[in-house]
């Protein structure tokens, strides 16, 4: 959670200090994949198509859902956990 808002430059200073960033398509996002800070991304087929992810040489994973994903809720649920676990085992 990102309490200190007052400027960019805070952000900046802690996500530098992320081992692993779990997210959904935010501005912290975009700001890890820039610091190579490996990256789970929970993202729209609209936001994948905008932004694929990993251009800076980091590793960057996601889990494209479809709209009203909400339906397969604990399937999607299942799915995003283990993509969490193995990205996690792989630091």
């Amino acid at each position: 959670v990102f309490c200190n808002n007052k400027n960019i430059a805070s952000l900046v200073s802690i996500s530098q200090k992320l081992d692993f960033l779990i997210t959904v398509d935010t501005g912290n996002l975009h700001l890890c994949d820039i610091l190579q800070i490996p990256t789970l991304a929970f993202t729209s087929s609209l936001a994948a198509y905008r932004f694929g992810g990993g251009s800076y040489g980091g590793r960057f994973d996601k889990l494209i859902v479809k709209p009203a994903w909400q339906k397969e809720y604990r399937k999607i649920y299942e799915i995003f956990t283990k993509k969490a676990e193995n990205n996690l085992e792989n630091l």
